[in-house]
């Protein structure tokens, strides 16, 4: 049994495992020599089939499993005709192990960006990952994407949200977090339209997320 080493790595001795190793495992070292058979990194990125929003005001995504480490939120066609005011934005609320949907405690910062120029800091939420939908006309469609990401203790979650509007150079964009509590992990992310009494009328939406 042998391992071919460049010249370059001059007089170095490395012990070999006494055995084949099991499957998808790797060799590792102890920095003295020594190699040993280890488990590879068990990150797995998931795609959850995309949920309609045609005619609802909410959709969501449970069941999460306790381990995520990254989760991207995406829309298309995202449309709900109403009043030109804030209950046309939406929201985005995160459910945890005590409780269905988290309704307060999100600390919420947006920026709308119309036509050229930077129109406004305001629209924050409390009670939501809010979305603005940036001062549209009724029926303008929206597609844009949340990144949402865990400190090390998954118990405060950040985000980044990102939207655009077609048909024009509208966008908006925000950020944010929410302190789950003691102990308490993501299991559910839904969207919503603003006030829960007008439903979308057209679009999708999907969560891809990353486990290890």
């Amino acid at each position: 049994t042998a391992i071919d080493a460049p010249a370059a790595a001059g007089s170095n001795t490395l012990v070999l495992p006494a055995d084949n190793g099991s499957a998808n495992e790797f060799l590792q070292t102890n920095g003295s020599g020594t190699l040993d058979w280890a488990a590879a990194g068990n990150a797995s990125w998931t795609d959850k089939a995309e949920v309609s929003l045609s005619g609802a005001n909410t959709a969501s995504f449970t069941g999460l499993p306790s381990n995520i480490k990254l989760a991207l939120l995406t829309w298309r066609d995202m449309r709900h005709t109403n009043n030109l005011n804030a209950s046309s934005d939406y929201g985005v609320r995160l459910g945890h192990s005590s409780t269905t949907w988290l309704t307060s405690g999100y600390d919420d910062s947006q920026m709308i960006h119309y036509q050229s120029t930077s129109s406004g800091g305001s629209g924050a939420s409390t009670n939501t990952m809010r979305i603005n939908y940036g001062w549209t006309t009724n029926g303008d469609v929206s597609n844009g994407h949340m990144l949402l990401f865990p400190s090390s203790t998954q118990e405060r979650w950040y985000w980044e949200t990102f939207s655009k509007k077609e048909g024009n150079n509208r966008f908006s964009g925000g950020y944010g977090f929410i302190n789950m509590g003691g102990g308490n992990t993501l299991t559910g992310i839904q969207v919503h339209t603003l006030d829960f009494a007008n439903n979308f009328d057209d679009g999708a939406v999907n969560l891809h997320f990353l486990t290890a």
